[in-house]
This record gives structure tokens, sequence and C-alpha cells, in this order.
């Protein structure tokens, strides 16, 4: 509205400095002309010259911010088909590796079927064992204790280890060692991060605080959790 309102302002002033221009000049041929209309006709000369440098001006201006703004929108939907173009082949990627998972799964769902297909345990008791499981390992410091084992963890549950060996195996696709890997990982993360208790602990004195009885195992098991060591662990720790 305020371009279009000066524009308007701007040809009416063009039209009314014309006019006189026209007029005067009229009058001034007419032999009616004086002093003081030469020079309004000089001044309404030079009104309507500097109208139209001004308003080429104006529209040289509007001339390069159409052409900016026209870049820019161009630009934008380059960019867009480019994010398009982009999150498609994303998403196709994604796709693939969700395949390629679901296939690995469904793969290692018919192994332990297979495995398993003998086994007397039905799902209901599968699920309670499943349940007593997690609730030993969630809230049992005993799985810290390095002697801590399969047998250990049945007699907790109340049945016996081949049971408990194959509900870990089903429900989490990993073993027994690997699971509970994972704990004593995660509780040694939690402890190098606890810096008013465990801060002058080695990572020896962590990894055997958690369970594991060899360094190299620790690190071969805290890598493959975190993706990093456990002296670069406890570094970031220390740093944040």
């Amino acid at each position: 509205m305020p371009k279009k309102f000066g524009f308007y302002i701007l040809v009416i002033l063009y039209l009314v400095s014309v006019g006189s221009l026209i007029l005067l000049t009229y009058n001034y041929h007419e032999d009616h002309h004086t002093d003081l209309t030469h020079r309004v006709v000089a001044f309404s000369a030079n009104v309507v010259l500097v109208t139209l440098i001004f308003a080429a001006i104006v529209l040289y201006i509007n001339n390069r911010r159409l052409k900016q703004a026209n870049k820019t929108l161009y630009q934008l939907h380059l960019d867009n088909v480019d994010y398009r173009k982009h999150e498609k082949q994303q998403r196709e990627l994604y796709e693939k590796v969700i395949d390629e998972l679901k296939q690995e799964i469904d793969f290692l769902r018919s192994n332990e079927q297979q495995r398993y297909k003998n086994s007397s345990l039905d799902d209901h008791n599968r699920q309670d064992i499943l349940s007593k499981i997690i609730n030993v390992m969630e809230y049992s410091d005993k799985i810290f204790d390095n002697d801590f084992d399969l047998n250990t963890l049945a007699d907790m549950v109340g049945t016996n280890y081949k049971y408990v060996s194959q509900v870990i195996n089903q429900e989490f696709n990993k073993n027994f060692s690997a699971y509970l890997s994972d704990y004593r990982v995660q509780e040694a993360c939690r402890r190098l991060n606890d810096h008013e208790h465990y801060d002058n602990n080695t990572i020896e004195a962590v990894a055997e605080s958690v369970g594991f009885k060899s360094r190299s195992n620790f690190i071969l098991c805290f890598k493959r959790v975190t993706g990093m060591t456990p002296s670069d662990y406890q570094k970031q720790a220390k740093n944040n």
C-alpha cells in the first residue's frame, strides 16, 4: 500500500507540473509573459525534470528489488527441489535398512523357533520368567558380583537355567553373557559420570566394581555398547 501511494503522488505531481508548464508556456507565447512567468516556467520545467529523474530512480530500484526477489524465489525453489530429492534418497535408504533388519529379525526368530521347537516352555510361562529376569537385572546389585552367572540368575528367578537362557535368546536376540555385559557397562558409565564417589577410581577399579574380571573384556564390551573406549568416555565425562 505505501508503494502504491507513493506512486500515485508521483503521478499527480508529474501531471500538475506538466499541466502548469503547458499553461505557462502558452501564456508566454501569447505575449502575457512576465519575469515571474519566466521563472515559474523554468521552475516547472525543473520540477518535471526532477520528477522524471526521480521516477527513473524509483523504477530502477523497484526493478532491482524485483530481480532480487525473483532470484531469491528461484533459489528457494532449487533448495526445495534438492531437499525433496535428498529426503527421497534418505527415505529409500531407511526403508531398505528397515527391510533388511526385518528380514534379519525374521531369520533370527525362525532360527530360535527351530532351536526351541521341542521346548516345553509356553508363552505364559515365558512372559512370567521374562518379567522376573528384568526385575533382577534392573534392581539387584548382585549382577555386579564377579561370580554372578546364569545359574545364579536362574536361582533368583526361580526356574532352571535352560529356560532363562531361552527367554533371553528369544526376547533380546543375545546370549546371557552379552545381556549381562550390557547392564554392567551401563552401570560402569554411571559410575564414570559420578565424580563425587568414583572420580579417583581407575578404569580397572571401575571395571572390577561392576563384575568384569579382565580389563580387555571390559574394554571390548564397553566399546560394543558405547562406541568408545572407557578411557575416552572417562575424559568426556570429566570435561562435561
